[in-house]
């Protein structure tokens, strides 16, 4: 995460412009959540919207929502929201890419200096960004990726030991539970291929980017 979203802010000349709907197709300009969106399909192949709204609800829906800075990490999501908007849970969000000493370098798209650019946050603050109030953190989702992987191989393998328990009463005997033991073994050589896939290329093989 952090390494795409340095590639993508430095060699990246878009101007900003704050977009509605499918307006974030125009190629010349960039906002903070097409930016975050991108980093994602850079790094994971993973579609997680072009609205910041969006954003913020895939990492709430997953439970991968953290609300204290002091628990920021390299490649996490960053949120934060302008208090005047009433109707809006987060206005502006960006990628936290280094931490060092207490302070993160946080890349996005900035309306003030209208492109691509960093800053460096204090993470021993309160997190605000001008007019803006910190929300939370998205946490970095190689960690949910890899999460997921190892309980879907520990299922499986949890499976098939209990297969194998049962399946003692069937020595010598037509066993009933072959298949549905050749079932599992499959799918832990099918998800491992995919973990490892993911690991040295950053997609998933149900990597969504239409």
């Amino acid at each position: 995460m952090s390494k795409a979203a340095k590639e993508i802010v430095s060699g990246d000349a878009r101007s900003y412009k704050q977009f509605r709907g499918e307006g974030w197709k125009v190629d010349n300009y960039v906002d903070c959540s097409e930016f975050v969106y991108e980093v994602f399909i850079k790094a994971h192949g993973i579609n997680v919207g072009t609205y910041t709204e969006d954003i913020f609800t895939f990492f709430k829906s997953n439970e991968k929502f953290k609300s204290e800075l002091s628990e920021a990490s390299i490649g996490d999501i960053i949120f934060w929201v302008n208090p005047n908007k009433k109707d809006r849970n987060v206005t502006h969000v960006g990628v936290i890419s280094d931490i060092k000493d207490g302070i993160a370098v946080i890349q996005h798209a900035s309306s003030s200096k209208n492109k691509l650019t960093s800053f460096n946050l204090n993470l021993s603050g309160n997190g605000g960004l001008g007019n803006l109030d910190f929300v939370g953190l998205g946490e970095k989702i190689i960690d949910h990726i890899d999460e997921n992987y190892k309980e879907s191989i520990a299922f499986h393998k949890d499976m098939i030991l209990r297969i194998d328990k049962i399946s003692e009463e069937y020595s010598g005997k037509d066993n009933p539970f072959t298949e549905i033991r050749q079932f599992h073994k499959n799918a832990i050589e099918d998800l491992q291929k995919e973990y490892d896939n993911y690991k040295k290329h950053g997609v998933t093989n149900d990597a969504k980017t239409d």
